[in-house]
C-alpha cells in the first residue's frame, strides 16, 4: 500500500478562524509545541502534516489519533509501538503532503524557480550536471529541481537526510521511469514523479512496486 495525502491553500491569507479549526484537530502536546513558534507558515505547516498524517493513519489501518504517539528528534519519525506503518512529510509554497505505506517511504516536493547551477556544481553528481548543462534554458529549470526532488525523497526514504552527501548517487530519467545508482550499481527502490501542480516537483520513493493513490484534503472541513 502506497498512498498520498496532500493539501492546498494559500497559506498567507488563511484567516484566524482557519488556523483555530487546525488548531483542535491536533492534539495538546503538538499545540503546545507550535505556541512557541513565532514564524506563522511554519506553524501552519506544522499544524498541516500532523493532521494530514492522523487522517492518513485512521483511513488507512483504522487508529485513532490518541492510540499512538509520533516520535520525533531520534532519527526518521516513527509511530511508537506501531510496526507496519511508514510515514513522510514534505512542504514547499501551498502544499503540505504526507506519504504513508506498509513498508519504508520518502516524498519530497520543491517549488520550481530559476536553476541554480553553482548549487548543482558544488552537491550534484557530475552526471547530473553534465545532464542539465546540455539542455535548453526552459527544461534546465525543471530538471534541476526534478533532480533535488528525487534526491530528497531517496534520502528521506532512507533515514539519513543530508547527512549522505547529494554527490553519492546519481539520479537518470529514462523515459517515464527514474533510475538510482549510486557506485554504478542500480539501487533497488521504485520512485514515482506525483503531478500535483506543474509549477512544482514532486517525487515518491519506495521500496514498493505499485501506484501511489494520491488523495486531496481540505483541512479546514
Amino acid at each position: 500500500m502506497l498512498n498520498l495525502f496532500y493539501t492546498a491553500a494559500s497559506w498567507e491569507v488563511l484567516d484566524a478562524g482557519a488556523l483555530e479549526i487546525m488548531r483542535e484537530r491536533v492534539l495538546p502536546e503538538v499545540r503546545e509545541e507550535v505556541a512557541s513558534c513565532a514564524n506563522r507558515k511554519n506553524i501552519i505547516r506544522r499544524l498541516a502534516g500532523e493532521i494530514l498524517l492522523s487522517v492518513a493513519v485512521k483511513q488507512c489501518w483504522g487508529l485513532d489519533r490518541n492510540s499512538y504517539r509520533v516520535l520525533r528528534g531520534q532519527g526518521k519519525p516513527r509511530l511508537e509501538g506501531v510496526t507496519g506503518i511508514h510515514f513522510n512529510i514534505s512542504h514547499s509554497g501551498d502544499y503540505v503532503l504526507c506519504a504513508v505505506s506498509d513498508a519504508e517511504v520518502g516524498v519530497d516536493i520543491e517549488r520550481r524557480g530559476v536553476a541554480r547551477m553553482n548549487v548543482a556544481c558544488r552537491f550534484f553528481h557530475p552526471r547530473e550536471v553534465c545532464g542539465l548543462e546540455g539542455l535548453p534554458v526552459e527544461e534546465q529549470h525543471t530538471r534541476f529541481f526534478d533532480y533535488w526532488s528525487v534526491k530528497e525523497a531517496y534520502l528521506k526514504f532512507k533515514g539519513t537526510g543530508l547527512r549522505q552527501s547529494l554527490s553519492s548517487f546519481w539520479v537518470e530519467f529514462a523515459g517515464t521511469s527514474v533510475l538510482l545508482r549510486e557506485n554504478e550499481c542500480l539501487v533497488p527502490v521504485h520512485v514515482q514523479a506525483c503531478c500535483l501542480d506543474e509549477r512544482y516537483s514532486c517525487y515518491v520513493c519506495s521500496s514498493l512496486n505499485e501506484p501511489v493513490v494520491i488523495r486531496r484534503l481540505d483541512l479546514i472541513r
